[in-house]
């Protein structure tokens, strides 16, 4: 969660104009900058791709 923070610390100092992030620490995010956080919300779709990816990865 630190490395969360300090990325969009420094996003925010080098301009960005808005974040997109988890759900899970949105909310916490949203009180730490002064810029628009967007909320991405997994689909099913998404997840099994990310676990299809770590199943070949292990092997």
């Amino acid at each position: 969660m630190e490395n969360c923070i300090v990325s969009v610390a420094l996003a925010e100092k080098e301009g960005a104009s808005g974040i997109i992030f988890a759900p899970v620490l949105a909310s916490i995010i949203e009180k730490i900058v002064d810029m628009p956080v967007v909320i991405m919300k997994p689909r099913v779709e998404t997840l099994m791709d990310a676990i299809e990816t770590v199943a070949k990865r292990i092997g």
